[in-house]
């Protein structure tokens, strides 16, 4: 998509659905993605959480943003605010969904229902039925459904995954995944759901959740069976703060993973390795910092190459925008998100530019709603192998969902 495109197209609006710590990260990103995109409301049930969040913007967008207690009443004043427009179809606007996990599902149909776009925060829902009943649903609505699986966005991961899938080191033998990203008893006091197994889930529906969406990416192969236990060692929450599972992926790769909130919180770190035939491939964050290492006969040949397709990538954005999609990955999904977008309008009117080629193809986004929905399912994979006392289970386990950890017992494996 060209710029001059892009600066002929009304920017969309966002509507902020949950006032929280994550939604600072969103009006960010919103301010980043300006050409493309423009806050439009904050909805929160509490006001002085919308207000505190609306601080953030400079004093003159903050009396252009307005504020709504709920969804409904939202879409309801859209509704009256368009009614004396003329237009040939309705305009496309998003939806962003930040609130407890548990209340996505219907927020989400609610949106898609009166037309919207959506980005909804991880997990995009804790029932992996409803999360393809929305997959559905925007099909049939031809709109699109982004996910906050921000690992997806980091540096060099499309490069990495295409270097992957071109056999460049080989066949993917075993994978390692550790994700240690500690919190205080003060990050899950600070709202009644965080840690519930009814509303949350512990360190790895939260944290870990993250990166196995990220090295499902990367190996373009689905997890297929998994065995785990977990373990709440540091806080005082429902669900656990520790799990390791060992399990496969759908093209044999072996996968090791461990996921904890229980170590410092001054060091937040996310790393995975990919054992190869004929290398290995080491990426992480650490210190909100991006890093990655290849280790082969050919690794700084090819890392140069890999680097200047990533430098290649991202000019078209500018690298203002390259920058700040690295400091704050929200921005890169919101961009990749309005792409989309504006995509598909072209594409429904018939002035899509792109090759034929691609014309044909279904528009879509990187953090998809399909891979969302295939990360939940392997979280509670974990949690149904911890509650068999660490048995093998397939994926997905039919009918298993949060609601049957609600009766878990943490001494009963040891």
């Amino acid at each position: 998509m060209t710029r001059k495109f892009a600066d002929q197209i009304k920017p969309l609006e966002v509507a902020i659905v949950g006032c929280g710590r994550v939604a600072r990260k969103h009006l960010r990103a919103l301010t980043d993605n300006r050409r493309y995109l423009i806050p439009a409301a904050l909805i929160d049930p509490n006001r002085m959480a919308a207000e505190e969040l609306r601080d953030i913007l400079p004093k003159k967008r903050v009396r252009e943003l307005p504020y709504f207690a709920s969804l409904g009443k939202y879409l309801a004043s859209r509704v009256e605010r368009q009614a004396g427009a003329t237009r040939e179809k309705a305009d496309r606007f998003i939806v962003a969904i930040n609130t407890p996990s548990s209340s996505h599902y219907e927020l989400a149909t609610e949106a898609l229902a009166a037309g919207a776009d959506l980005l909804i925060e991880k997990p995009i829902t804790l029932v992996p039925s409803e999360g393809y009943k929305l997959i559905e649903m925007a099909a049939e609505r031809r709109r699109l459904i982004a996910t906050g699986h921000i690992y997806r966005y980091f540096p060099l991961v499309n490069e990495i995954r295409e270097a992957l899938g071109q056999g460049v080191w080989g066949r993917p033998l075993a994978a390692e995944l550790s994700v240690c990203w500690g919190h205080s008893q003060a990050y899950y006091d600070q709202a009644a759901w965080r840690g519930t197994w009814s509303n949350d889930g512990g360190a790895l529906m939260n944290q870990t959740v993250h990166a196995l969406d990220l090295l499902c990416y990367l190996l373009d192969s689905p997890l297929v069976s998994v065995g785990g236990q977990i373990d709440r060692v540091a806080h005082d929450i429902e669900a656990e703060d520790i799990g390791m599972a060992i399990g496969h992926t759908a093209a044999g790769t072996m996968v090791k993973i461990l996921g904890t909130t229980a170590t410092s919180p001054q060091r937040k770190t996310a790393e995975f390795t990919l054992h190869c035939e004929n290398g290995t491939v080491i990426a992480g964050i650490c210190g909100k910092r991006p890093y990655f290492k290849i280790h082969s006969e050919t690794s700084a040949g090819k890392r140069c190459r890999i680097l200047a397709a990533q430098w290649r990538a991202r000019r078209e954005n500018g690298l203002g925008l390259m920058i700040r999609g690295w400091i704050n990955p929200h921005t890169a999904i919101y961009t990749d998100l309005a792409k989309a977008i504006i995509r598909d309008m072209r594409k429904a009117d018939g002035s899509y530019a792109g090759a034929a080629s691609l014309a044909d193809k279904s528009v879509e986004v990187r953090a998809d709603a399909l891979g969302a929905v295939q990360a939940v399912e392997n979280i509670l994979a974990i949690y149904a192998s911890a509650k068999a006392n660490g048995c093998v289970v397939s994926i997905p386990v039919q009918g298993f969902t949060m609601e049957e950890m609600c009766d878990y017992s943490f001494a009963e494996w040891r």
